[in-house]
C-alpha cells in the first residue's frame, strides 16, 4: 500500500515538533520500555514498539520482542514501516490478517519482517501532529478484542502524556495542578487501567477505573486516603517505601506488585507502574495500576499445570529430550534417563549426535535441522540410541519445535523404546518366512457397539477395509447383521448371542461380509465383551480383519494337496487326468481341458485326453474338439503358443475382439460364444524343460475372472500334473522294457536251453561210450564241452533269477533249519575245492545258535557265491573262515578270507549287476553277488562287505530268527 501524494510525513511543522521532543536517536528509557512490556503482556502479542516516524525512516524509542538486526539498529527504512500509515491516517490501524487483506499482503513489512497481525495507535503532540505510533505485532493471524484495544489505547495515551510533559518542560511552561489535570482527564476518564496522580502521601487524582478496582467512589479516595491504606497489612510498607523513593528521586520510576484490599474486604493482586513529575514545583508521581488478580490466578494455575506436567514426565513411560539449534541436550526427562540407563543430568550438555548410532546420525541430524527451519512441522523417525551399558536401543523419536519466535527455540524430542516391539516384529517376520506365509499388511476395522442402544461406531479405517464411504457406513448393529452372508448369518448371530448370554469376555468368528464394492470378504471378527458388576454385557468392542487372501491361500493349498494325492494314487495316465479335470471344476474353473503332445515322426500334435464342465452334457462337445498341430499359427491358437513358449497365457476378460482373434473359423467362433467363454488360463505342462501338454481353465457364463493369483495356483497344479505325466510315461516305458526283457528271457530259457541240453546229453553219451579210452584227446575235449555247457546253464539260471528278483517275482521256499547244519553243509560242499588249492577252510560258531526259517537251497547258493569268490582270490596256503553268531533278533553269517582284498572305491559296486573286479576272473556274468543280495533280502536280511587295510575281505549277511 503506497502513501498519497499529499502525505503529511514530510510536513515541516510536524518534523520540527518531533525534533523538539529530543527523543529521536536517544537511548532506551525504562518508562517507555515498561509501556511496551505491559503491551505484550496484556495482549499476548510477541512484539510491541513505540515508533517515531521521520521523513525517511522510523525510530524505535522502545521495543520488546523485536528480532535482530532491527533490535540493534533501533530503526528501519520507511518502506518497512506500518506506523507511517498511522501517521498519515491520524487514526487507529487494526489488521487481523495481512495475508487475507489485499491492501497489506504485499507490504514489505509482511514479506521481510513476517508481520501477520498489527494494531497501531497514534501518538499526538499538543498541537495534534501525529509523531508516530504505539504498536503491537504478531506473526500469527488474530482477532484484536475490544478489551485489548482499549488497554493498548490507554498505554498509548500514557506515552502521549509523557511526551506532552517533556515538551512543556523544554518550552519552560510549568503548568499548575488544574492545567495538568485538564490535560489528562479527557484521555483517562474512560481508560480500562487505573490511573493515579500522587503528591506526598495523598491522591491528587484517580480515574474511575482505579476507584472501581478498589470498590470506592473517586471522591472517597481523594478525601484523605493514603495509597498505603489500600494495601493489606503485610504490603503497606512496600507501597509507602516505593512511593517515597520515587518522590525523593532515588529511582527514575517504580514498578512493583502488591496485595490490595477492596472496600468490601476482598483481597486482590495489583501491579503498579509510575514515573516522576512535578506539580506546582513539587515532586509528584503519575502512573497506572492494573488488577492482575485474574492473571495471578492464571499464573498459579499454570504453575500447578507445570507441576502436574513435570509429575507426568517423571512417571511417564515415554521419554523427552530438549535440544537446542546446535544439537546440544538442554533437558532430559526422568523417563528418558531410565530408558537409557544414565544417571540424572548425565546427558545434559552433551551433543545428541554422540548418543545416536553412526549409521542413523546423518538422517537424524537432517530432520532435526528441518525441524528448526520449519515451524509447526513434525518429524518421526526410528533410530538406535546408545544405552549406558553400551548396547543399542531401538527408539522411536518424534520431533517438533517449541518457541519458534523465541530468541533460542528448542526442539522437543519425544522418545519411546521400541526395541522389544521391533524384536517381536522381526521374530514374527522370520516365523512367517519359515513357514512360507505371505505377509501382507492389513488394516482392521474397529467397531464399538453399545448393546443398550444398539448404536455402533466404526473407526476411520473401516472405510478402506470394508470399501464403504463414510456416509454409507451405518450407525446401528443391524447394519452389520444385514451385511453378513446369508449362509453365515444365522450361525454368527447365534454364536455371538450365546457369548453375550454366557459369562465370557471374548468372542471370535470367521465369516463372509459384504463389501461396499459388492464383493464378499472373509473376515476374522474378534470381540471383547464388557460386563457390569452383575455380569450383564453393556458394550462390545471388536475388530474385523480381512483374511480373504489367507482363506484363499488355505483353500488353494487344500486343493493342491488333494490334487497331489490324486496324481500319486496310480500310474495309469488317462483315468488320472480325467479325475484331475473333474477335480478342478468348479473349484478353480467352470470347465477344464487337458491336451497332451504327441509326435509322429517330426510332426507334433496336441491330443485332447481329458475334459470336465460344470454342465456334464457339454463334456462330450469338449472332447470332440479338433486336434491342434504344433505348426499352427500360435497367435490364433493360444494353446499352441503355450506349448511352444512354455509360458502361460492369461486372459482376464475375454472381450468379443479376443474371441474373434482366437477363433479358427466361424463355426469355432460360434462354439466359443455358446460356451460363454469369459476368462481363461492356458498353462503348459513342463517337466525337465520339456513341454508335455497344456491344461486350460476357463470361466463360462459366470462372474468368475482369472487374475495373476489364480494363475499362480494353476501353475502349481500344472507342475504337479507334469511330474505325474512324466512318471506315468516313464512307468509305461519301463513296463515296455520289462515286457521286452521277459520276451528275451523267454527265448533264452526255452529256445537256447533246449539245444544246450542236446549238447550236454550228447557229450555225456559220448563220454560213456569212450570210457575205455582213458584220457585220450577226444575224452578231454568232451569233458571240456560238458563243463562249458554246465557253466552256460548256470549263467542262464542266473539271468532268470536276476530277472525274477528285479521284477519282484523271486520266490523262496522256507523251512526250519539248524544254523550248525547249514554251516556244516557249506563246509562239506567246498572242502574238496579248497584242499585242491591248499587253502584251509574252517568254521567258527557261537554257542546256542537258534533254528532259522530259510530256503536251504538258496542260502547254500549264497554260500556258493561267497565261498567260491573267497577261494578264487585267496592264494595257496591261505585260510577261509565261515562263521555264525547271534546279533539281537537275527543270525549273522560271515565268510572271511586273507586273500588280496578289495579296493575301497570298488566296495560300493560289488553287489551291482554284471560288475566284476578289473583284475578278477571273468569267466562268470557278474551276477553272483547281485543274486546273493537278492536271496538275502528275500529272506528279510541284509548283506555287506568289508576289506582289511592289509588285504583280506569279510562278507557278512543276516537272517532274521523270527518265522
Amino acid at each position: 500500500m503506497s502513501l498519497p501524494n499529499d502525505s503529511p510525513i514530510a510536513d515541516r511543522p510536524r518534523l520540527d515538533v518531533l525534533q523538539l521532543t529530543a527523543l529521536l536517536d536517544s537511548p532506551p528509557e525504562q518508562f517507555f520500555d515498561r509501556l511496551t512490556r505491559l503491551a505484550t503482556e496484556s495482549s499476548g502479542a510477541p512484539i510491541a514498539l513505540m515508533t517515531l516516524v521521520t521523513g525517511d525512516r522510523q525510530f524505535f524509542k522502545s521495543s520488546r520482542g523485536l528480532p535482530e538486526p532491527w533490535l540493534s539498529r533501533r530503526g528501519s527504512p520507511l518502506r518497512l514501516s506500518l506506523a507511517k500509515h498511522v501517521v498519515v491516517s491520524r487514526e487507529l490501524l487494526i489488521i487481523p490478517d495481512t495475508h487475507e487483506d489485499p491492501n497489506w499482503r504485499d507490504h514489505p513489512a509482511v514479506a521481510e519482517l513476517g508481520v501477520r497481525a498489527y494494531a497501531g495507535f497514534p501518538i499526538l503532540s499538543p498541537d495534534q501532529y501525529v509523531l508516530g505510533a504505539f504498536s503491537v505485532m504478531d506473526r500469527k493471524a488474530r482477532e484484536w478484542t475490544p478489551s485489548e484495544v482499549r488497554i493498548l489505547d490507554d498505554l498509548a495515551a500514557i506515552a502521549t502524556g509523557e511526551i506532552h510533559r517533556r515538551l512543556r518542560l523544554r518550552l519552560g511552561e510549568q503548568g499548575d495542578l488544574s492545567d495538568m489535570l485538564d490535560h489528562f482527564r479527557n484521555l483517562l476518564e474512560h481508560s480500562l487501567a487505573g490511573v493515579y496522580l500522587i503528591q506526598g502521601d495523598r491522591f491528587l487524582y484517580v480515574n474511575p477505573k482505579l476507584a472501581q478496582i478498589f470498590g470506592y467512589e473517586p471522591e472517597e479516595l481523594l478525601s484523605g486516603t493514603r495509597p498505603a491504606d489500600l494495601a493489606v497489612k503485610e504490603d503497606e510498607n512496600k507501597v509507602a517505601e516505593n512511593l517515597r523513593r520515587r518522590l525523593a528521586g532515588e529511582v527514575e520510576g517504580i514498578h512493583y506488585t502488591f496485595r490490595g484490599r477492596r472496600k468490601d474486604g476482598r483481597e486482590i493482586d495489583l501491579e503498579v507502574l509510575g514515573s516522576g513529575t512535578e506539580i506546582d514545583g513539587k515532586p509528584a508521581v503519575i502512573g497506572m495500576l492494573l488488577d492482575i488478580t485474574s492473571r495471578k490466578r492464571s499464573e498459579e494455575e499454570l504453575r500447578e499445570r507445570e507441576e502436574h506436567f513435570r509429575s507426568l514426565l517423571a512417571n511417564a513411560w515415554d521419554g523427552m529430550h530438549e535440544v537446542d539449534a546446535a544439537g546440544r541436550i538442554r533437558y532430559v526427562s526422568p523417563a528418558a534417563e531410565r530408558m537409557l540407563g544414565y544417571p540424572t543430568g548425565h546427558m545434559v550438555g552433551r551433543a545428541i549426535k554422540e548418543l545416536i548410532h553412526p549409521e542413523d546420525a546423518p538422517r537424524t541430524m537432517r530432520l532435526l535441522a528441518d525441524t528448526f527451519r520449519s515451524a509447526g512441522s513434525e518429524h518421526s523417525i526410528t533410530i538406535r540410541i546408545r544405552h549406558q551399558d553400551g548396547s543399542w536401543r531401538d527408539v522411536q523419536v518424534q520431533m517438533r519445535l517449541m518457541g519458534a519466535d523465541a530468541a533460542e527455540p528448542i526442539a522437543i524430542l519425544n522418545t519411546r523404546d521400541v526395541t522389544e516391539a521391533l524384536r517381536t516384529e522381526r521374530a514374527l517376520r522370520e516365523s512367517e518366512e519359515r513357514y512360507r506365509l505371505v505377509a501382507r499388511a492389513t488394516n482392521s476395522a474397529i467397531r464399538e457397539w453399545d448393546i443398550g442402544s444398539g448404536h455402533c461406531i466404526w473407526d476411520d479405517s473401516s472405510n478402506l477395509l470394508l470399501r464403504y464411504t463414510e456416509d454409507e457406513i451405518g450407525t446401528t448393529i443391524d447394519w452389520w447383521y444385514e451385511r453378513i452372508h446369508s449362509e453365515d448369518r444365522e450361525h454368527v448371530v447365534t454364536s455371538i448371542q450365546a457369548a453375550l448370554d454366557g459369562v465370557g469376555e471374548s468372542w471370535s468368528e470367521e465369516y463372509r461380509f459384504l463389501r461396499g464394492d459388492g464383493g464378499y470378504a472373509t473376515v476374522l471378527d474378534c470381540c471383547h465383551i464388557s460386563r457390569n458388576e452383575q455380569g450383564v454385557p453393556f458394550r462390545v468392542i471388536g475388530s474385523l480383519m480381512d483374511v480373504t487372501e489367507r482363506t484363499r491361500n488355505e483353500e488353494s493349498q487344500r486343493f493342491l494337496a488333494r490334487a497331489s494325492t490324486l496324481l500319486g494314487e496310480q500310474l495309469d495316465l488317462d483315468p488320472t487326468l480325467a479325475a484331475l479335470a473333474r477335480l478342478t471344476v468348479p473349484t478353480l474353473a467352470d470347465y477344464c481341458l487337458i491336451d497332451l503332445v504327441e509326435y509322429r515322426g517330426s510332426d507334433g500334435t496336441l491330443r485332447r485326453v481329458a475334459s470336465a464342465h460344470v454342465d456334464p452334457t457339454r463334456e462330450v462337445v469338449l472332447l470332440r474338439d479338433e486336434h491342434h498341430a504344433l505348426s499352427d499359427d500360435p497367435d490364433r491358437h493360444p494353446v499352441v503358443r503355450a506349448v511352444l513358449t512354455k509360458e502361460p497365457v492369461l486372459v482376464t476378460e475375454c472381450t468379443p475382439a479376443v474371441l474373434k482373434a482366437i477363433s479358427h473359423d466361424e463355426e469355432h467362433h460360434q462354439q466359443l460364444r455358446e460356451m460363454g467363454l469369459c476368462s481363461y488360463m492356458m498353462v503348459p505342462l513342463v517337466a525337465r524343460g520339456r513341454a508335455l501338454g497344456v491344461i486350460t481353465l476357463a470361466s463360462s457364463h459366470s462372474a468368475r475372472r482369472f487374475w495373476p493369483r489364480d494363475l499362480l495356483v494353476a501353475e502349481n497344479l500344472a507342475n504337479r500334473a507334469a511330474l505325474a505325466i512324466e512318471h506315468a510315461q516313464l512307468f509305461r516305458e519301463a513296463q515296455d522294457a520289462i515286457r521286452a526283457r521277459e520276451e528275451v528271457l523267454g527265448v533264452v530259457s526255452h529256445d537256447l536251453r533246449n539245444p544246450l541240453n542236446v549238447v550236454r546229453l550228447s557229450s555225456q553219451l559220448m563220454l560213456e561210450a569212450a570210457a575205455g579210452e582213458r584220457r585220450s584227446a577226444n575224452v578231454q575235449a568232451l569233458e571240456r564241452i560238458l563243463r562249458a555247457s554246465s557253466q552256460m546253464e548256470e549263467m542262464i539260471e542266473d539271468l532268470l533269477d536276476m530277472s525274477s528278483i528285479e521284477a519282484g517275482r523271486f520266490s523262496i521256499s522256507r523251512r526250519p533249519f539248524a544254523v550248525e547244519e547249514l554251516i556244516r553243509e557249506a563246509c562239506d560242499l567246498f572242502q574238496p575245492l579248497a584242499e585242491s588249492k591248499s587253502i584251509r577252510l574252517k568254521s567258527s560258531l557261537s554257542d546256542e545258535l537258534p533254528e532259522v526259517s530259510i530256503d536251504v537251497h538258496q542260502i547254500l547258493r549264497v554260500f556258493s557265491n561267497l565261498v567260491g569268490n573267497a577261494i578264487k582270490f585267496t592264494p595257496e596256503g591261505g585260510e577261509i573262515l565261515i562263521g555264525a553268531s547271534v546279533r539281537g533278533s537275527e543270525v549273522l553269517l560271515t565268510v572271511q578270507d586273507n586273500g588280496i582284498g578289495i579296493e575301497k572305491e570298488q566296495i560300493a559296486h560289488v553287489f551291482d549287476r554284471y560288475w566284476q573286479a578289473a583284475d578278477g576272473d571273468r569267466r562268470g556274468a557278474g551276477l553272483g553277488l547281485a543274486i546273493a543280495r537278492g536271496i538275502v533280502e528275500a529272506h528279510g536280511g541284509r548283506i555287506g562287505i568289508q576289506s582289511g587295510e592289509n588285504g583280506g575281505a569279510t562278507v557278512h549277511f543276516s537272517i532274521p530268527t523270527g518265522s
